[in-house]
């Protein structure tokens, strides 16, 4: 009887003085700036102030797309009290697609308690499963910006630089060269840089592209690694990227010299790692084909295979060793050896990680083998 006594005068506390929740609230909206270039990163703040705690109100808010437009990521959310009063504020980065002028115009979700929640929850009655709201949608202000054309798909602030050993190898010896971008600026949008050079075997990885998000655009870098083999002096071509530099407002190039390498006298046979040998030691798995790549250039070239009484054609051969290899860097090791065009495909799937079931591999080199 107490307990329903007590319950009793909370609701009618609840009721009498209900004004007490009466929450007023409001919202304002900041664009970082009024003009930007295509794919340039537009800093969006959205805040929502209460008159006290709002501790009854909860805030749907999540404008996060992507369109033909624009793209929005999340770049903060945060909600505290200041002052004993509630502050909600929400960050987000905006890129534009094309150059024209583009209107933000987002809706906010604001769902408050209303009195017959509070009389269930005050009551306890466990066995009310419905909750009760009262909504309102809140239209934001609209932002405008102003998008004009960068005049290139990259935009950004970036510094380029290589990074090599001596220019100087022995025929076969892979010859690793590296590629790194920092800055800031749309690193989403950099696209794999690929060499073509005559007579010289180019082995790239997929680019590794490690950023961050700011109000100013994803911040980081742009690696891509490339190794080279060959048997004769060589010219690795000069690399030139053009991009959208903000802090100029002009196109500007971020360039790669061209590098000499000079190829000296090949391996001798006691040089070279006992394939068993290979086989023990560890590797990381990008590195892995490069290593491959190598050995099967010097055994390709200098080795001269002895064949067994029974004679498989190299096909056959070929289609034996797929079937029986157990891991893809197994796979890997015979595609090396091969170093045949028609398995760069695969290859390039594998590395990329497109494909990752053994079987499915082994399925795909299989129609490649000509019968």
């Amino acid at each position: 009887m107490k307990k329903s006594l007590g319950r009793f005068f909370l609701v009618i506390f609840f009721v009498l003085n209900i004004n007490i929740f009466a929450s007023t609230y409001e919202w304002s909206a900041v664009a970082n700036k009024k003009s930007a270039f295509v794919n340039e990163a537009i800093h969006l703040e959205y805040i929502c102030k209460f008159s006290d705690r709002g501790e009854l109100y909860f805030i749907s808010f999540n404008p996060i797309t992507e369109n033909k437009d624009y793209s929005i990521k999340l770049l903060s959310e945060t909600e505290r009290i200041v002052d004993g009063k509630r502050v909600n504020s929400y960050e987000f980065v905006a890129f534009v697609k094309k150059a024209k002028k583009i209107d933000f115009k987002f809706d906010a979700m604001m769902k408050l308690t209303t009195r017959k929640s509070i009389e269930n929850t005050v009551i306890g009655r466990d066995n009310m499963k419905k909750e009760y709201f009262t909504f309102e949608n809140i239209k934001q202000k609209t932002l405008t910006v102003d998008v004009l054309d960068a005049k290139s798909d990259l935009v950004g602030n970036f510094t380029l630089e290589t990074k090599y050993n001596q220019n100087i190898v022995k025929a076969h010896e892979p010859f690793h060269f590296d590629l790194n971008i920092n800055g800031v600026g749309n690193f989403q949008d950099f696209k794999p840089i690929v060499l073509k050079m005559d007579n010289i075997k180019i082995v790239s990885e997929k680019p590794d592209v490690k950023t961050i998000l700011t109000k100013d655009g994803y911040s980081g870098v742009y690696i891509q690694k490339f190794v080279f083999i060959g048997d004769k002096d060589f010219i690795i071509p000069a690399i030139n990227i053009d991009y959208f530099e903000l802090s100029s407002r002009s196109v500007k190039k971020l360039e790669a010299k061209q590098v000499e390498v000079k190829v000296g006298g090949g391996y001798k046979k006691s040089e070279l790692l006992d394939l068993n040998e290979v086989s023990v030691l560890k590797f990381k798995k990008e590195s892995l084909y490069f290593l491959l790549s190598f050995v099967a250039g010097f055994l390709v070239s200098k080795i001269k295979i002895e064949r067994k009484n029974k004679i498989l054609t190299i096909s056959e051969k070929l289609k034996k060793d797929i079937a029986a290899a157990k891991t893809v860097d197994e796979i890997m090791f015979i595609l090396a050896l091969q170093n045949k065009k028609e398995f760069s495909e695969v290859v390039r799937s594998i590395e990329n990680s497109d494909i990752v079931s053994l079987k499915k591999i082994k399925k795909n080199l299989f129609q490649l083998i000509p019968h």
